[in-house]
């Protein structure tokens, strides 16, 4: 297994997605359900962060981590996102590798934003379970 990162998708004739990539953009139970037009307007740091809320507060998102997240670990993420870009894709390779310690994606600070908000919901969680 190599070590995940993220993948820019590129449109350009004869490129293909890795074999070991899965493409988490629109389209796909990874996409980030909020309209392009938001994201337009509010910028790629606002709908890492809104895609991070949306993950810990809707059924659809808290059941997406539970029972899909796992099909990630170890993959490359490929999105559309420039990579100096934020991206929901960082997010997500984060909380797919994070027990494999696997820290090859470029995270921006509204992702790292975003994926400490998630940490933090999922400690006031099992603190509320207990």
């Amino acid at each position: 297994m190599g070590n995940p990162r993220r993948i820019q998708r590129r449109a350009d004739k004869g490129w293909r997605l890795p074999p070991d990539a899965v493409y988490v953009g629109r389209g796909t139970k990874w996409g980030n359900p909020f309209p392009f037009e938001h994201q337009r307007y509010l910028g790629k740091a606002w709908a890492v962060e809104a895609y991070a809320q949306w993950l810990t507060t809707t059924l659809q998102g808290m059941t997406l981590l539970r029972e899909h997240l796992h099909e990630l670990k170890g993959k490359s993420l490929a999105s559309w996102e420039k990579l100096d870009e934020p991206s929901h894709a960082d997010l997500l390779l984060a909380l797919a590798n994070e027990e494999i310690g696997t820290r090859g994606a470029r995270m921006s600070g509204a992702t790292a934003a975003a994926l400490a908000k998630i940490k933090q919901h999922e400690k006031e969680a099992a603190t509320s379970r207990s």
